[in-house]
């Protein structure tokens, strides 16, 4: 039972290790025991991509009808921009909301208005990567 438990958590490790970007494992199997040589040297000085996931959902309740929550994550940067706002942070989220609000306390969006496109760029020592959701 023991080694069975070793070995899961020696894949637990290597899976983080990999993940993480920090290096590989060598593992090894010596009688019951397992035993890992680690190579943490291996991405030293070496950059990686910058990466970005940007979604955009519709707002639940009904109160804020046309309104939609921007949400946004990013390994890999240092800075982020948006088409709404000059800076935003590198991990975040905002509520936009289409039309404005009439004297009667209801939203008003013109039907003419197809849709709107959010654009988010983050960049990172290894260049900078842009994403997109268009709502309504």
């Amino acid at each position: 039972m023991k080694s069975s438990s070793n070995i899961l958590k020696g894949l637990l490790l290597m899976t983080v290790a990999v993940v993480a970007g920090v290096g590989y494992f060598n593992f090894q199997r010596s009688g019951n025991l397992i035993s890992g040589e680690s190579n943490m040297g291996a991405y030293v000085g070496q950059t990686f991509p910058p990466i970005l996931f940007f979604d955009a959902k519709e707002s639940p309740s009904s109160y804020d009808k046309g309104c939609y929550d921007l949400k946004w994550s990013s390994l890999n940067v240092t800075s982020c921009t948006s088409s709404w706002r000059p800076t935003v942070a590198t991990n975040g989220g905002e509520k936009v909301c289409l039309g404005k609000v009439g004297s009667d306390g209801n939203r008003i969006i013109d039907p003419k208005v197809v849709g709107i496109s959010y654009t988010i760029t983050c960049s990172g020592s290894a260049g900078s990567v842009s994403r997109v959701v268009k709502v309504k």
